[in-house]
């Protein structure tokens, strides 16, 4: 369902909660020496004089709604807009994973049912102005994991905006660092150099030419291939594992794949990961030598040899998209 021009990162879910009816017809205060006008709407606007405790009108993006003010008074009020009745209100909300986000809850007079938006910055339920708060806020909670999964993927999508950014601004992530690259017209190099603070890359190559991709990708390789076998070697040894072979692949999806005549196989990508992330990687494939599986007893051994294994894996989840983007 289209979320409008002013959300242009916007995930939408809708329900439909209650029955067609006809709305109450809301109490319309008569207050000594008021006006009022309910020409666009049930609630009454007041045009002239009102108490100090009134309402004020609030604006927020597209959503204009109205809110309770101690402080307003409506001598200037603009009229109350004719889609947005109730009240508007931001609270916290608490997310499976422990943080919390703002929530905005907004009433509208020509909505028909509860609708959740996931905002850039804030998370939007908005319902019919009949509708009580104890509705909306029992069907945010009703739809906690939707909302979870869907902050998530707009948060890997900041990240793989940020990564290409940076990318475009000459640096480039290598084991877990962003390193600044550097052009080299001297002629003397014929491919990506690594020193211990930047990387050069031939000074013909011009970024995003397919020619500087491929020299990108070769400069991973090479430097998977002179890494992984030997740093898996070493964790093998000090965990007691014995593998056959081990070969580097470029993998779309997978980190690492373990077969049944016990060869090895991973991700050139890898490199780009922190050390501790790979040592992990390295473990996980290891202990598919021993269950050939992801049971409950292959994460068992999983964590025996790597007790930090869940945050090792929620730190791939949360990255694979940056870790997967191309060079």
């Amino acid at each position: 369902m289209p979320c409008g021009p002013a959300s242009p990162i916007c995930t939408c879910r809708t329900i439909w909660p209650l029955r067609n009816r006809k709305p109450p017809v809301p109490f319309r205060p008569n207050w000594p020496g008021t006006r009022t006008n309910a020409g666009s709407g049930p609630w009454p606007h007041t045009t002239s004089h009102a108490p100090t405790s009134g309402l004020a009108v609030m604006t927020r993006a597209n959503d204009t709604c109205v809110s309770s003010t101690a402080a307003a008074t409506t001598a200037s009020m603009p009229a109350v807009p004719a889609n947005c009745l109730g009240s508007c209100s931001m609270e916290l909300f608490v997310m499976n994973n422990g943080a919390s986000v703002p929530v905005e809850y907004v009433k509208r007079k020509r909505q028909k049912n509860i609708r959740i938006r996931i905002k850039a910055d804030r998370v939007v339920v908005s319902a019919p102005y009949w509708c009580n708060r104890g509705q909306m806020e029992t069907f945010l909670k009703s739809q906690k994991d939707w909302v979870d999964k869907s902050i998530g993927r707009m948060l890997q999508k900041r990240r793989a905006t940020d990564e290409k950014n940076r990318f475009s601004e000459g640096e480039l992530l290598l084991r877990g660092v962003w390193m600044p690259m550097y052009p080299d017209h001297s002629g003397r190099i014929r491919s990506v150099r690594e020193t211990t603070a930047a990387l050069f890359y031939p000074g013909h190559l011009k970024p995003g030419t397919s020619g500087f991709t491929t020299a990108l990708v070769q400069f991973y390789r090479k430097a998977a291939l002179a890494e992984i076998p030997v740093r898996l070697d070493e964790i093998a040894a000090q965990h007691g594992f014995t593998y056959q072979r081990v070969f580097i692949r470029s993998q779309k999806t997978k980190w690492g794949t373990c077969s049944s005549k016990g060869n090895l196989s991973f991700n050139w990508r890898l490199i780009k990961c922190p050390a501790e992330i790979r040592d992990y990687l390295y473990i996980h494939e290891l202990c598919h030598l021993v269950h050939f599986n992801h049971s409950p007893a292959f994460w068992r051994e999983v964590g025996r040899h790597f007790p930090d294994w869940k945050q090792a894996e929620r730190w791939l989840k949360d990255h694979s998209s940056l870790l997967f983007l191309e060079p």
